[in-house]
């Protein structure tokens, strides 16, 4: 029911904001919350609380009061019964990609939530090479594989070298290290592998690549990212001098 109510205003006219509560949520005038999908507003290191507001006021001046057009996720329901959408500007302007821009949030994607997810990353690398917004300071990744274990519980964004590919019955297991019990390691379950392959992931090809991984750090012997779909996921053939984005 929500998803297509929401799909029929989309279509058939557009929502006004009422209240910009975060970075990344609002309230719509019919009394929707809306969460703004595949981005998140970075929550650790000194500048979070800083860089919180900067986010909401940020996005409180681009829509508060206006007409924005919503295109839901897959779910369109989050599990706190909140709209998570792409949001459009009755302008045209994009809302999720003038954040990315801006350097006020990360990309996130979630499963479902993955629409855009090229675009959004390209915004996220412009503002990273720039030092814009949360990237001016190095504080928000990427951090480097052999240097996560101290971050389990917490979103990241982890570069590093694969050194081993580990694939069993039910997973498959990329190592940064030596040592599986305790080095940083990726693991991606058999059920999520064809979505990989059908993206251009050859999972059990990647010893020796260098990526770029992002998600929930968890402890499971050593620190462990969960990978469930290949949004979460940047294969590079190499880094450029400056050591931070792919050589072109």
């Amino acid at each position: 029911m929500l998803l297509s109510s929401v799909a029929a205003k989309s279509e058939n006219g557009a929502a006004i904001v009422a209240h910009v509560s975060s970075g990344n949520l609002l309230e719509l005038e019919d009394g929707r919350l809306v969460r703004l999908a595949g981005i998140r507003l970075p929550a650790d290191g000194e500048r979070a609380a800083q860089g919180a507001e900067e986010a909401r006021a940020a996005l409180a001046g681009l829509i508060e009061g206006r007409a924005v057009r919503l295109e839901p996720a897959d779910p369109a329901a989050d599990r706190h019964g909140r709209l998570v959408a792409q949001l459009w500007r009755d302008d045209g302007l994009w809302l999720q990609g003038a954040l990315l821009e801006q350097g006020l949030v990360q990309v996130q994607t979630r499963p479902g939530e993955v629409a855009l997810a090229v675009e959004m990353a390209a915004r996220e690398t412009a503002a990273r090479r720039s030092g814009t917004g949360v990237w001016a300071h190095g504080l928000f990744g990427p951090r480097p594989a052999h240097r996560v274990a101290p971050l389990v519980g917490s979103f990241q964004i982890v570069r590093g070298r694969v050194v081993r590919v580990a694939p069993t019955e039910r997973y498959i297991y990329l190592n940064f290290g030596t040592d599986w019990r305790s080095d940083f390691t990726l693991r991606v379950a058999r059920s999520s592998e064809r979505s990989f392959g059908e993206a251009g992931i050859e999972l059990e090809q990647l010893a020796g690549r260098e990526v770029e991984v992002r998600g929930y750090v968890l402890e499971a012997g050593g620190p462990l990212i969960e990978l469930s779909h290949p949004e979460q996921i940047r294969i590079w053939p190499g880094l450029d001098p400056a050591g931070d984005e792919p050589a072109s």
